[in-house]
């Protein structure tokens, strides 16, 4: 009789040490909400990519926001980018380079463009996704080589995706690292993007499913006069499990000093915008050289 409580006490037991666990780990059930992942991160990819920038920049005393001008410049730029990974530890080192230019234009005289198809540039991203670092080699003084443009449209190549499943309405939040690179400055200064991630629900609109994400962030940097908003969207393939198109745009406005003497401080003073699209290309495989 004994024997017989204590094996139904053990059962029990058992049963509640289920049904906790069940409770507390919910949605990390593969059958629970929609579960991302980045597949095949390692293998070749074609990006279509069209850039559009605006830009405003000024030399004032004042590190004010309130003096920053408004963007008279504007430049544009179509291609295709080559994205060729492979595994850094625990996290994916990502190498790109555009690989064909169709199309770039300026409203002012530009001498960098041959740049754009010598420079590589290294994303290193974490095992979920998540832009952690970013170098161009060589360094470029090409306005399309700037991190702090660079990472507005690439961060949505590679969400930072949590480990649970995710029903509709789900939000999580990431820190994207960039730093702004402009050559009136003596060095690069550090700067952050504070994202929220939204799964806004699933579209059967196109020839296959796609989760759609929204993201929205805001930019920091640390002693220094600044502010950003960024927002994008992105459009991730269910069957295949990546990232099919994203979209967005970003303004971000600093008045940062560049040089000081006794008399007087230098104060870079500048507006960026930037509108972009980016579109996965049906994979092929790349010659060797």
């Amino acid at each position: 009789m004994r024997r017989s409580l204590l094996i139904a006490y053990a059962f029990l037991a058992t049963l509640l040490g289920l049904g906790f666990l069940a409770v507390v780990f919910y949605d990390h059930l593969p059958w629970v909400g929609t579960h991302f992942v980045h597949k095949d991160p390692g293998a070749p990819t074609r990006w279509s990519v069209l850039l559009q920038i605006q830009e405003g920049s000024a030399l004032g005393t004042k590190a004010s926001l309130e003096e920053i001008p408004t963007p008279t410049k504007e430049a544009e730029l179509k291609g295709t980018f080559l994205q060729q990974g492979e595994p850094a530890g625990q996290e994916w080192s990502h190498q790109l380079r555009l690989e064909s230019l169709e199309s770039v234009q300026y409203s002012w005289e530009q001498k960098d463009n041959k740049d754009l198809l010598k420079c590589l540039l290294e994303a290193r991203v974490g095992p979920g996704g998540g832009l952690r670092n970013l170098e161009v080699k060589p360094p470029s003084r090409s306005v399309w080589l700037r991190q702090e443009l660079l990472t507005s449209w690439l961060q949505t190549l590679w969400p930072q995706f949590p480990s649970r499943g995710l029903e509709p309405k789900a939000s999580w939040n990431s820190t994207i690292p960039f730093k702004i690179q402009a050559r009136e400055l003596a060095n690069p200064v550090d700067a952050r993007w504070d994202c929220t991630w939204t799964f806004r629900g699933i579209s059967n609109e196109a020839s296959l499913p796609l989760a759609m994400i929204d993201v929205q962030a805001t930019a920091s940097s640390p002693g220094q006069v600044l502010d950003g908003s960024f927002k994008g969207e992105v459009a991730y393939a269910l069957p295949v499990q990546q990232v099919a198109a994203t979209r967005g745009s970003f303004q971000l406005r600093y008045a940062i000093p560049t040089q000081a003497t006794e008399q007087s401080t230098v104060v870079l003073q500048e507006c960026l915008q930037i509108q972009f699209q980016t579109l996965r290309l049906t994979q092929t495989p790349v010659k060797k050289p």
